[in-house]
């Protein structure tokens, strides 16, 4: 398995990025661009160590899941990348 394998965004996990952004920026500007970064950073963990963190599934483990309070970061590993596919808020039913 590749260690540090390439890091993708769906359009939707990247609409999800501009619509946390946009709600938090309402109140807290700052703040949002806070989140924003602090969620993109933590993914970047997630291409050292892509299995390191919880599967969605046990029937299906290479759908991942990597907590940020308060949200998650939905994604899947392939033999040859990683795809970020959701960026959901942790009360928000999404399974």
């Amino acid at each position: 398995m590749l260690l540090n394998k390439p890091l993708y965004w769906t359009k939707k996990a990247q609409k999800d990025l501009r619509k946390i952004e946009e709600y938090i920026a309402q109140d807290k500007p700052a703040a949002a661009a806070k989140m924003i970064f602090k969620i993109v950073q933590a993914t970047e963990g997630i291409r050292a160590f892509p299995l390191s963190y919880e599967a969605v599934d046990v029937q299906r483990p290479q759908y991942r899941q990597m907590i940020k309070k308060p949200f998650v970061v939905l994604y899947e590993v392939t033999d040859r990348e990683i795809v970020i596919l959701r960026v959901v808020h942790t009360s928000m039913r999404w399974k």
